[in-house]
């Protein structure tokens, strides 16, 4: 299983298994889809899981997606954290879509930090993103890209230095190149050189 399959180890599956819990108790999670800004939506209380199945269909206009978001962002700012993990949920094919990319062909424990990266970026946005701006999904999963491409740039950084520290320590211990060793004289110019410039 590559890191991006991997990836459900943490965040996502906790937030899911919360998710899931929220919309299918007694009193699901859900907002009423009533008006005009809801577009075709079902006039009646909707609970997030159907909700996000209704957004994911074909043809699901930008319109009415940005309304959805734009109550649901509103609500997550009340401090409420159910609103919080409700737009994580709602957001969960997105999300994957984002980690599994950043994590593709990672070992687990760099997928991890990918996965935690992106969800504490998207939750983070939840508070600041502009509500006044269209594709506000949209643009909360391109911060999630970034925490996640920013987890992955930090542990390849890491990486990139100890595998040099670790071919110093080869060097060091070889004794080639070691440090007060007399270095080796270079000769410049041919054998034809020299003759050419003694005659």
């Amino acid at each position: 299983m590559s890191g991006g399959q991997g990836v459900a180890g943490n965040a996502l599956v906790c937030a899911e298994k919360v998710f899931r819990v929220l919309v299918e108790g007694p009193e699901p999670l859900g907002l009423y889809c009533g008006g005009d800004r809801w577009g075709w939506l079902p006039a009646r209380p909707v609970d997030l899981a159907e909700l996000g199945s209704l957004l994911l269909k074909g043809g699901c206009a930008d319109e009415v997606k940005d309304a959805v978001w734009r109550e649901m962002v509103t609500r997550a700012r009340t401090g409420r954290p159910e609103w919080v993990i409700g737009c994580v949920g709602l957001a969960l094919p997105g999300l994957r879509n984002v980690v599994a990319r950043a994590s593709h062909k990672c070992a687990p424990g760099l997928a991890e930090d990918i996965v935690s990266e992106a969800v504490a970026e998207f939750v983070a946005q939840l508070q600041q993103i502009d509500l006044g701006r269209p594709h506000v999904v949209a643009r909360l999963l391109l911060w999630a890209r970034k925490g996640a491409l920013r987890a992955r740039g930090r542990e390849t950084r890491h990486v990139m230095r100890r595998e040099a520290l670790d071919v110093l320590d080869e060097v060091a211990a070889s004794g080639e190149g070691a440090i007060g060793q007399e270095p080796v004289p270079r000769r410049f110019g041919s054998g034809r050189s020299r003759r050419g410039r003694r005659s």
